[in-house]
């Protein structure tokens, strides 16, 4: 958490928020990559005011989330190939894990 609170306050700039763009940039420097409909998604799905905006909380939110998301698909991950086959139950059980 004191990783997601550092980098965020590298890039805020004192603003109090980081623009999507910088959003990008947090995640990468956390280690997460996601291409852009991913990335947008989630955004939008944490920014309560619908600006473009990210405050700190809604950003250690949303790193939770993929964090939380990350966890879920490696343990079905069990190749280590980057992709999974989940049938409905599974797919309901990590929906409900990661709160969609």
């Amino acid at each position: 958490m004191i990783k997601v609170q550092s980098v965020f306050s590298t890039l805020e700039r004192g603003r109090g928020f980081l623009s999507l763009e910088e959003v990008y940039e947090a995640l990468i420097k956390l280690g997460f990559s996601l291409d852009s409909p991913a990335f947008y998604t989630v955004c939008e799905s944490f920014d309560k005011s619908k600006k473009g905006m990210i405050q700190l909380d809604e950003f250690i939110s949303l790193c939770i989330f993929v964090q939380s998301a990350r966890n879920l698909f490696n343990s079905f991950d069990t190749s280590k190939q980057g992709r999974v086959t989940l049938d409905f139950n599974q797919f309901v059980y990590c929906t409900a894990n990661c709160r969609i």
